[in-house]
């Protein structure tokens, strides 16, 4: 009665929709991080002034486009009538990766404050950054896991036997 392919049907939309929207969120993350380097000094310096911490912020900026032009590319095959593919998967796996980058960017930026939780008078934005970072990681296994989705991007780009 091919349940199994209107399943994976459905779990592509889904992953292609919740991909194109925490597209936007990681580029807001980012400019959270960005505001945070500026606002952090680290021996007497704004952190944006150290040539490491800005390269890891750049680096993190450009897999943000990529992300965001990757679920455009997404949405251009969905308008075209065209079924959902391997990008859905793709984008998956761009969010989670960029975004634990992201969170553990954050917290190597706050240093030792950032084992600070939240309802103490010394954490840094009231302890959003820790309770991001913690959640960052069950995003690798929300609507499949990171393995899931590399084999998904295996089989059916790559053309790799199934493992």
């Amino acid at each position: 009665n091919n349940g199994w392919a209107v399943g994976m049907t459905t779990l592509m939309y889904e992953r292609l929709a919740l991909g194109f929207g925490l597209q936007v969120r990681l580029r807001i993350a980012l400019d959270g991080l960005v505001e945070l380097a500026r606002h952090t000094t680290k021996n007497g310096a704004p952190v944006t002034r150290d040539p490491v911490m800005r390269q890891k912020l750049a680096q993190l900026w450009i897999d943000t486009e990529v992300f965001k032009y990757t679920g455009a590319r997404a949405i251009t095959k969905l308008l075209k009538g065209e079924l959902p593919g391997p990008e859905a998967s793709t984008g998956k796996m761009m969010w989670v990766e960029g975004h634990q980058r992201l969170q553990e960017l954050a917290m190597e930026i706050q240093g030792p404050y950032s084992q600070i939780m939240k309802g103490s008078p010394w954490t840094v934005a009231e302890g959003l950054w820790q309770h991001t970072f913690l959640r960052s990681r069950a995003n690798s296994i929300e609507g499949g896991t990171t393995e899931i989705q590399r084999n998904i991007i295996g089989e059916r780009v790559l053309g790799l036997p199934k493992g």
